[in-house]
């Protein structure tokens, strides 16, 4: 964990949405807003998940319990969606910034990946993402800082082997960030932000998969992943949620359409 000097974000009283925030990059997001003063809705399938994570943000934060809006809600379903982001209004009485966060799709070849595989993934990669936008983007027109982000992956810029399905999906969230980015500035900046090897149980079970495919341990594939940044080490969640508070806040409001990495220099692309 690498302590923060905190910078006023500007989000003191606004309102966030995290999708998918029990665990992972949506909860470390969703603490880092709150500690800046956000009020923050989170959400998961399991009530007793995000009850938890409720709970636990809470203590690690300091924070008044209603500041935080645990939910339910499955974001392949957009029913769930829309009644999700209705309730965090009627909550907090506004939505300043969106988090579409989502889960991966598994880590298969061309050759392995399977007709359920792609349809599922299509549902949970991009249907789920345009409908958390479609839900959002009304609410966030009326606020003065409107901010949609959308975390994706940085490997969809540099196609990898063995991501057959995350490499044609991902890629779609640039551009429909690009275009939301376009269709609904000034009132709302959209940027797209891009993690890579940072620690989460997601990178576990890819490293796990690596090892398999390469016929090594799971020791060489970590070591193997260390070799591909330039930073010589996996990333801390909380350092890209520190990214994440940045680009969704004010002092970054000349930034729209951009695709943020926080991959600790594994992309080698130039432009």
């Amino acid at each position: 964990m690498y302590p923060h000097l905190l910078m006023n974000l500007e989000l003191t009283d606004r309102t966030a949405i995290v999708a998918a925030s029990s665990s992972g990059l949506g909860y470390a997001s969703a603490r880092r807003l709150l500690e800046e003063g956000a009020n923050v809705a989170i959400c998961s399938r399991s009530s007793d998940r995000v009850e938890s994570a409720a709970e636990q943000l809470a203590d690690e934060t300091n924070v008044s319990s209603n500041r935080i809006l645990p939910a339910v809600c499955d974001i392949t379903e957009r029913d769930d969606i829309e009644d999700f982001v209705e309730t965090t209004v009627e909550t907090f009485g506004s939505l300043d910034i969106q988090v579409n966060n989502h889960g991966g799709p598994p880590a298969v070849t061309f050759d392995e990946a399977t007709e359920e595989q792609w349809e599922k993934s299509h549902e949970g990669v991009i249907s789920s993402n345009r409908w958390m936008a479609q839900a959002a983007l009304p609410y966030l027109q009326k606020s003065n800082i409107g901010s949609l982000l959308v975390v994706t992956s940085a490997s969809a810029r540099e196609s990898p082997k063995n991501h057959a399905i995350s490499n044609v999906y991902r890629l779609g969230l640039y551009g429909l960030v690009k275009t939301i980015s376009r269709e609904y500035g000034p009132e709302v900046r959209a940027n797209a932000i891009t993690p890579r090897f940072v620690m989460t149980d997601r990178i576990e079970y890819k490293i796990k998969r690596r090892a398999d495919h390469r016929e090594i341990s799971e020791e060489e594939a970590l070591q193997s992943r260390v070799e591909e940044v330039s930073l010589d080490r996996p990333g801390d969640p909380e350092e890209f949620a520190d990214a994440v508070a940045y680009l969704a806040s004010p002092r970054a409001s000349y930034v729209t359409g951009e695709i943020l990495s926080v991959d600790g220099g594994w992309s080698r692309f130039v432009l």
